[in-house]
């Protein structure tokens, strides 16, 4: 995959707005009163719809696979994909790219937020521009700017972690009590919400006291140094439940390294990343995750941004696009699962 830099190439910018100044907003038909006469997609002699795409933090292998099945299925569509990435540690950095993306002229702006509240006002300065938002994440459920959605309910997917890891627990058989560490991330709410899903559902099911230890790290070296904390403390864990495959494969790689003994042992993730479905593969302590299929996923979004341009018929596009961005995966799908990913 080519790589994409950090931050907005102004040059890039401007070359791109004098290109397409006459056309700007070409398929914006459909939406704020703008519908045109044939109302369909544009003809050959007219310009390509254009989708910025506004990304969480690109270096996560996740977001890095996100940004090439969209360029793809945008390719396929027949639209222009922009990507740019913000700093995950600076939401400020995405409103300098949506306020890029609107000078541009898009006709679509899809975002993964690093935190919603940031953005409001930039992205309804896009709409009153006749600029759909194409959320991604969470279903935004404070807020009506984003058009549609590509997510699911993070409560929910929080929940499906903690259900996959119990099914799982009893093909084990494990008899001994459950002990659980939560490797939980309170970045924004889409993961704060996700986590919390996932820690309630365990004592739900194995009681207020099932969770001994607790821990939000950021990405797989930071996972490794909190599952060799978290198992010097409490040593009878035999549960670990990740709110994202990034900390899972960290968790494993502190068993692989310190030579511990995983046959009783259950991790379990979200986002189905290439080393991680090749762990479940394996039959490591690595036993599920719950996956995206990110390109059949591109794919359907892009048929859902088609029906906006197309006709702005916003319930129907939703439809396409889908409810729920998971599906559980464990060793008996995880190989049908990597092949049809197509992990870059």
């Amino acid at each position: 995959m080519k790589k994409i830099k950090r931050g907005f190439c102004l040059i890039f910018a401007v070359l791109l707005l004098m290109s397409s100044a006459a056309c700007a907003n070409v398929g914006n038909s459909g939406k704020n009163g703008d519908t045109g006469a044939s109302g369909g997609k544009t003809s050959d002699s007219e310009k390509k719809p254009v989708m910025g795409v506004c990304i969480f933090a690109i270096e996560a292998e996740y977001f890095t696979n996100l940004a090439h099945w969209l360029e793809e299925a945008g390719e396929a569509h027949g639209w222009e994909v922009i990507v740019q990435s913000g700093d995950a540690s600076n939401p400020s950095s995405q409103v300098e790219i949506i306020e890029n993306f609107i000078t541009m002229g898009v006709d679509a702006v899809f975002v993964n937020p690093i935190n919603m509240d940031a953005l409001e006002d930039v992205l309804a300065k896009a709409k009153d521009k006749g600029i759909w938002i194409l959320g991604h994440n969470y279903r935004y459920e404070d807020s009506e700017l984003p058009d549609i959605y590509m997510s699911g309910n993070p409560e929910e997917a929080g929940a499906e972690i903690t259900e996959l890891a119990k099914a799982e627990i009893e093909k084990l058989g494990i008899g001994q009590k459950i002990v659980v560490a939560a490797l939980t991330s309170m970045d924004n709410e889409n993961n704060s919400k996700r986590s919390q899903g996932m820690t309630d559902k365990a004592r739900e099911l194995w009681g207020e006291d099932c969770i001994v230890a607790e821990n939000s790290p950021v990405g797989t070296e930071e996972a490794i140094t909190a599952s060799e904390n978290i198992m010097q403390a409490n040593p009878d864990v035999n549960v670990w439940l990740c709110y994202n495959d990034e900390c899972a494969i960290g968790v494993y790689e502190f068993y692989n390294s310190s030579g511990r003994d995983q046959s009783q042992t259950v991790i379990v993730g979200a986002d189905g990343n290439k080393d991680v479905l090749e762990a479940v593969i394996a039959g490591t302590a690595v036993r599920g995750t719950l996956s995206q299929t990110l390109n059949v996923k591109c794919q359907k979004f892009f048929d859902a941004a088609d029906i906006l341009i197309e006709t702005g018929d916003v319930k129907q596009a939703q439809e396409k696009a889908g409810y729920n961005i998971f599906s559980p995966v464990n060793k008996d799908n995880a190989q049908e699962e990597l092949d049809s990913a197509s992990w870059k």
